[in-house]
């Protein structure tokens, strides 16, 4: 239940060259807001989504005559890992991700999701690293990609601001 008929709403996303394009080879710019709260919120004993992410949320950013709407997760929520709380993580968190991506998609939004807290090992996601490790992220973007594989109208951004690293 990736977004069926995302189609219907939104012409699919693909790269030609260096460019973002839809499905007739028309280049597409992103251009969107952020709306945080999936990346913190189910560490903290909250549902996956925190803030304003309604219908009149959604209308309201439909209104800005943006095309995208990024959504930072949580590597540890999404794969319900290292002790996070059951009803708040795994699949209660990734159903959470899914119906807000589906609605976003009816109101003519494309979805950026992004890797933006992450911990290696059994530490705690409750902040950005310097960069996505080995330890789960891997596992995290199989799941995410399996998850909406079908989706075309989504980008993924592997790593949000990799930063105090060499190239």
């Amino acid at each position: 239940m990736a977004c069926a008929g995302c189609e219907d709403h939104l012409p699919g996303l693909h790269v030609a060259g260096n460019q973002l394009v839809d499905h007739r080879g028309r280049q597409i710019r992103l251009l969107g807001v952020n709306c945080s709260g999936a990346e913190y919120a189910c560490l903290q004993g909250h549902p996956p989504l925190a803030g304003p992410v309604g219908r009149r949320a959604i209308a309201a950013m439909a209104s800005w005559r943006i095309n995208a709407v990024r959504v930072p997760l949580n590597e540890q929520c999404w794969l319900g890992i290292n002790g996070l709380p059951a009803g708040y993580s795994r699949a209660h968190y990734r159903a959470a991700i899914r119906r807000y991506v589906a609605r976003l998609h009816r109101a003519g939004l494309y979805v950026v999701l992004d890797l933006h807290w992450n911990a290696p090992g059994s530490h705690t996601a409750e902040g950005q690293q310097p960069m996505a490790d080995l330890d789960h992220a891997p596992a995290f973007w199989s799941s995410v990609a399996r998850t909406f594989r079908r989706d075309h109208a989504m980008a993924f951004d592997l790593y949000n601001e990799p930063h105090d690293i060499s190239w």
